[in-house]
């Protein structure tokens, strides 16, 4: 007999195609808006790695949780970006075999073309089986599926990229993606900040990423305590 914890998770998993496919509805239709609501945007975040723990104990993944902004409130749709999550999340997941790694990073980071716009970003890092270059753009396309042996055996509906990367634009941000085949892949959201206090944020260059982080958790197998800033 199933756990109550797969009967959950696949319960979700149903929930969210078939959310999916609503959205995909909706944006056709073009009848998505925004609903927006302010939280503290790194606790929610952890809530949503929190719902995928069970998995990576499932399958011996090494799933990390990290943050480098700490009590940064944002007024966002969350709903959507918690379907965005839940779907680089699931990718990464589907496609990362046992034992591998899974890396969920929250950090802000300054426009390199403009020093006046500033974003968080939430990037997913992965040591699955990687994305061909000239598949890039490709994975964004609405009923796009890589043909791997992930794919076949975990078949989705090839609207989830398109529709997580709908949301992002709506939020005025962006979805990219890094990827090689045989090394893994990197999705980052960027959502911009707006004229956030200096105080709520701390800004972080991408090349500065391996500092020690606000706030860690293992959410494998062998789960660890937090971290503070103090404890760093």
């Amino acid at each position: 007999m199933p756990s109550l914890q797969t009967i959950e998770r696949n319960s979700k998993r149903l929930l969210n195609l078939v959310n999916q496919l609503l959205d995909f509805k909706q944006i056709e239709q073009q009848e998505q808006t925004l609903h927006l609501s302010t939280r503290n945007v790194v606790s929610f975040v952890k809530e949503t790695c929190d719902s995928f723990q069970d998995l990576s104990e499932k399958k011996h993944i090494d799933f990390v949780f990290e943050s480098y902004a700490a009590d940064l409130e944002l007024t966002l749709d969350f709903d959507k970006i918690e379907r965005v999550l839940y779907n680089l999340l699931s990718n990464a997941f589907k496609f990362t075999p046992k034992g591998g790694k899974i890396r969920l990073k929250v950090f802000s980071q300054m426009d390199e073309q403009n020093p006046d716009q500033h974003w968080l970003c939430v990037s997913v890092k992965d040591t699955g089986i990687g994305i061909a270059q000239d598949k890039h753009s490709q994975i964004f396309e609405r009923f796009y599926q890589e043909e791997t042996q992930n794919s076949i055996m975990n078949p989705g509906s090839g609207i989830g990229l398109s529709i997580a990367q709908e949301f992002v634009v709506m939020h005025g941000g962006k979805l990219l993606v890094d990827s090689e085949p045989g090394k893994g892949s990197t999705f980052i959201m960027y959502l911009p900040l707006v004229e956030a206090p200096s105080s709520q944020v701390v800004f972080l260059q991408e090349e500065r990423a391996e500092a020690a982080p606000l706030l860690t958790e293992n959410l494998g197998s062998d789960p660890v305590a937090l971290i503070q800033p103090s404890d760093c």
